[in-house]
């Protein structure tokens, strides 16, 4: 399986990438929501899952996961939402935008492992 981890802050993408690598999971980084939809459309076959902050610029998660089931782009067969607010408000809205689950941040080798047991 081949991950798409769309955050704007390099560190937490660095982060989450190496957790995914400790198991067994290849991931690309993109910059933003924009980056994530550019990237699924030129590659549509390549990755079949997004874990997409909730908050960057130039488009954010949200509006990014819309774009993703409403075009269809690539592959994709999840979108896990990543944020530090765990606020239900925001939860909900991630959930009405798309978005399969979320997860908080920081994040959770066990939380992710279920994650990505879940696609099996």
């Amino acid at each position: 399986m081949k991950v798409l981890i769309a955050d704007d802050e390099p560190f937490s993408a660095s982060a989450l990438q190496q957790l995914l690598s400790a198991l067994n999971t290849s991931a690309d980084i993109v910059s933003n929501g924009l980056v994530c939809c550019e990237t699924l459309e030129s590659h549509p076959d390549l990755y079949q899952l997004v874990f997409m902050d909730v908050f960057m610029p130039e488009m954010d998660g949200l509006e990014a996961t819309q774009a993703i089931k409403s075009l269809n782009l690539g592959n994709v067969r999840r979108v896990i939402g990543v944020t530090g607010d765990s606020d239900s408000a925001l939860l909900e809205r991630c959930k009405e935008a798309g978005m399969d689950d979320v997860i908080i941040k920081p994040i959770r080798r066990d939380r992710l492992q279920a994650v990505l047991s879940s696609l099996s």
